[in-house]
């Protein structure tokens, strides 16, 4: 029986592609050494966003300028960063359903957001509880 742990975000070694990764990463090694020395700048790799854009724009239906990307080292600094970005001030609430990732409610309270919780069905969140919660 195959057992998936979701507990945590990380690949399963028996379906990671690391030959390809060890191609990938001599080209790009080789394309792209000069700017791997240098500090990409606050939204990241340009390149990056560039390729990255278009695929975005087309999964999400919407347009999306590379400009207007920002690369992030994983999933909780996105969290992160926006709770830091929407916080007038802290004791501030957020509403999230009301079962969330651990990592969410532990980085909101690190940075001193109040978390509210909504609860959810097969559907989502309750929305006709949003405006009561």
């Amino acid at each position: 029986m195959m057992i998936y742990d979701f507990a945590v975000g990380q690949t399963n070694p028996e379906t990671f592609p690391a030959e390809a990764l060890k191609r990938s990463a001599r080209r790009a090694i080789d394309v792209e050494s000069a700017e791997m020395n240098r500090y990409p700048g606050a939204k990241g790799h340009l390149g990056l966003r560039e390729l990255m854009a278009p695929r975005e724009s087309e999964r999400e239906g919407v347009s999306v300028n590379p400009k207007d990307m920002a690369r992030m080292n994983g999933s909780m600094q996105a969290v992160t960063s926006a709770g830091q970005a929407l916080m007038s001030a802290p004791g501030d609430l957020v509403i999230t359903e009301s079962d969330t990732y651990s990592g969410t409610i532990a980085a909101y309270k690190g940075i001193g957001l109040g978390r509210v919780g909504v609860p959810v069905d097969a559907d989502g969140m309750h929305m006709d509880l949003l405006e009561a919660t």
